[in-house]
């Protein structure tokens, strides 16, 4: 189980006696998957999360696929609220069409999966303490980062031959390697996100509802968790919307749920565009650090699972050679290119399209989803197919968006 302490000052002294290889700055999937494969590559890690509960705050809908989770962890029955069976995509002015994709995936229970997620770094060898915010990095002696952290009024000092940032999409870390971490308002997906009880869903299949006014420049959704609860949210780009997501979601709740009980209420950002640097002298991004959330869909487990496992497999290689500089840790930015970067360039491409269309273009493009998916159960979906599908079955789509075609 992860190991914590009351006194930061106490803790800290001896990591000043012996330097740890590996600093990984925030607990979620993705920096606690870089502390485990870094610990497993044979590096002494320490995984610090400024809050005093790993999975809290929650800011997630919850998803993802099964396959792909297995890619990266043996999935535990408690973190499964609910099986995902196929999906329900709902035009502006209500038309719906179900989509059957048998055992395509999970509704998590996050708070549980990425408490464990942190357990599995410490079984590995990571050290992990909660309640420790790192407040500063900077070049020591020796070719040693020293990590700042504070734990309420007590200061302290870490010494790391390598720091990982896991510490969200505007990454302090990240800024203070020099690395340009900024993004512009319209480059955010604004989001709000209520636990219900007494909703009225359909069980294994999430909705998902487009149009502008309903979530402008995103969407609605609602996922299944069991026992008549659903996590009900939507994301709206900031620049087009007139109103706040949050009434936004009033009004969709009031429409869709009328009567159901709100548990809780998550609010946050996620990132609309992959950050362009990844690696310093000494340091990896990995993770909402990295802004490895799908553009278009606001996904983000399974590339943060990934981000993380190549940047931890990575970061112990280069620890092994003695050579953390940032010509030899662009391996990572190298790979992350090649696999996860490469898609979510492209959806970012997709975004830019999606913020031009029209509540008519939802509609046509419901009818081309409907056409598409007709012939029975889904076993796999191609993205690249589906835009290709979408774009030439108009001329107004082939206009607005063939570039996505070269």
């Amino acid at each position: 189980m992860p190991q914590t302490t009351d006194s930061p000052t106490r803790d800290i002294s001896w990591t000043e006696a012996s330097p740890h290889d590996c600093v990984v700055v925030g607990a979620g999937p993705a920096g606690s998957m870089a502390a485990r494969a870094a610990a497993e590559g044979g590096a002494s890690v320490l995984l610090i999360e400024e809050d005093w509960e790993i999975g809290v705050p929650l800011v997630c809908a919850e998803g993802v696929g099964k396959e792909t989770l297995a890619q990266f962890v043996d999935v535990d029955p408690k973190w499964v609220a609910s099986r995902v069976e196929g999906a329900i995509f709902v035009s502006p002015s209500g038309r719906r069409v179900r989509v059957n994709y048998p055992d395509a995936g999970y509704i998590l229970e996050r708070k549980v999966f990425d408490r464990d997620l942190a357990a599995l770094a410490a079984a590995a060898g990571a050290r992990v303490q909660v309640g420790l915010e790192a407040v500063g990095v900077s070049p020591g002696e020796n070719g040693l980062h020293r990590v700042e952290v504070r734990r309420g009024d007590e200061k302290g000092t870490i010494e790391a031959r390598l720091v990982i940032g896991a510490d969200g999409f505007r990454s302090r870390v990240g800024r203070w390697a020099g690395l340009d971490t900024r993004l512009k308002p319209g480059e955010i997906h604004s989001c709000v996100q209520y636990l219900v009880a007494g909703a009225d869903v359909e069980e294994h299949y999430p909705e998902f509802t487009a149009g502008r006014e309903i979530a402008p420049g995103g969407y609605a959704w609602v996922f299944p968790k069991g026992r008549g609860t659903a996590n009900v949210g939507v994301g709206i780009s900031p620049v087009t919307a007139k109103q706040s997501a949050l009434e936004y979601l009033e009004r969709f709740l009031d429409q869709r749920f009328p009567g159901a009980m709100r548990l809780e209420r998550m609010v946050g950002g996620v990132p609309a565009k992959p950050q362009e640097r990844l690696v310093g002298n000494g340091l990896l991004l990995v993770g909402d650090a990295a802004r490895v959330a799908d553009p278009i869909s606001g996904a983000g487990i399974i590339n943060a699972l990934a981000s993380g496992t190549m940047a931890g497999q990575i970061a112990a290689a280069a620890l092994r050679e003695g050579d953390v500089s940032g010509r030899r840790l662009a391996a990572y930015q190298d790979e992350w290119e090649r696999t996860i970067g490469k898609d979510i360039r492209f959806r970012a491409r997709i975004r830019d399209v999606f913020l031009k269309l029209t509540d008519a273009d939802f509609e046509a493009i419901l009818d081309v989803g409907s056409k598409l998916f007709a012939k029975g159960d889904v076993r796999s979906i191609d993205p690249y197919q589906v835009v290709r599908a979408i774009i030439t079955s108009s001329p107004r789509f082939l206009k607005i968006a063939r570039h996505l075609l070269q």
